[in-house]
């Protein structure tokens, strides 16, 4: 282990990286600290296989600063890596951190998001993910209407009812089974009428999270009219 972590600091990038991934496969504690740092190179191949070593190595000394890359680092591929960490890694405080990312962008990050959302199974992320399923990509509502099933709130129902009339099989089939999820789907009941923000902040303050956090949170759940919506009518 010794040397490899040694070789976290190899001028070549490549070597940097190579030794991260082989950190991550042989599982020491050690390492940990070591990673953390790596989480700060200047190659985001490093930067990237490093978070998905600590995602590996199950520390939750590695959340904060994987919370730091998901939030903040320039490049898709450390985020993407630094997703699945979180997920893998099953720490509460990482819920709204990546909720707050359901709105990123990039669409492989918002794809890795929710599925560590479903990974961790925390209630808090119901309400994001039926706003979610807004999202244009087939592919990442069926991983929406998924972890909906997983999660088993029934608030989740009538909104996944409505998709049963959606125009792709696939979208209807995923339903379906989210719907047997839920367990006696029939009697779910309607979406309290409350703002985004209480719904995720049920379990949890959200000013207690980071100002970035905040902000994303807020810029999701609460999204700015268009310009046009915001012109009045003309009579």
């Amino acid at each position: 282990v010794a040397p490899l972590i040694e070789a976290l600091h190899d001028t070549n990038a490549d070597v940097r990286r190579r030794a991260a991934q082989a950190l991550g496969r042989i599982g020491d504690a050690q390492a940990v600290e070591p990673l953390i740092d790596a989480l700060a190179d200047g190659s985001a191949n490093v930067r990237a296989y490093a978070a998905e070593a600590l995602g590996k190595l199950g520390n939750q000394r590695a959340v904060k600063p994987l919370i730091h890359i998901l939030l903040n680092d320039p490049g898709k591929t450390p985020r993407w890596r630094a997703t699945e960490a979180l997920g893998a890694l099953v720490d509460q405080g990482a819920v709204l951190p990546i909720i707050s990312v359901l709105g990123d962008s990039d669409i492989g990050v918002r794809t890795r998001a929710v599925v560590a959302l479903r990974l961790l199974g925390d209630q808090r992320a119901v309400f994001p993910l039926i706003v979610a399923l807004d999202d244009s990509d087939v592919g990442l509502s069926k991983k929406i209407i998924r972890a909906l099933g997983e999660l088993g709130d029934r608030r989740a129902g009538p909104r996944l009812i409505a998709m049963l009339k959606d125009s792709d099989a696939s979208v209807q089939h995923a339903v379906i089974e989210a719907l047997d999820a839920l367990d006696k789907w029939e009697q779910a009941v309607p979406l309290a009428t409350v703002s985004g923000a209480e719904n995720v902040t049920a379990v949890g303050t959200l000013e207690q999270e980071e100002p970035v956090i905040r902000r994303r949170l807020s810029e999701f759940l609460n999204p700015k009219p268009d310009e046009d919506d915001r012109k009045p009518q003309q009579t």
